[in-house]
């Protein structure tokens, strides 16, 4: 019984090692798609605004303000061109019992 109890610890540790990596991966590699997309816009003469408070997130799917991570803005062939970064989520509830 002792070495299951001891195989667990081991396995719950690594699952626990395996979560914080994959976090630290995951940020790391949000940050350079950022810093990537804060370069490109520089370059072009675009606007970059992470976080960015506007009214018109509120006729995005899911009406979710605080989906909208951050916008770039320019113009394009004469005309202003904003895209956006936004998510949000889908949920539904059931009126039926069984």
């Amino acid at each position: 019984m002792n070495g299951w109890l001891a195989l667990i610890a081991v396995g719950g540790a690594a699952l626990v090692a395996l979560i914080v990596v994959a976090s630290v991966v995951s940020v790391r590699r949000e940050r350079r798609r950022r810093e990537g997309l804060r370069g490109w816009a520089a370059r072009y003469g675009w606007t970059y605004v992470e976080r960015p408070k506007t009214d018109w997130a509120d006729r995005l799917p899911g009406r979710n303000r605080r989906g909208l991570s951050l916008v770039l803005s320019g113009v394009l062939d004469g005309y202003p061109v904003s895209v956006a970064d936004y998510e949000y989520t889908e949920t539904s509830t059931s009126t039926t019992s069984r």
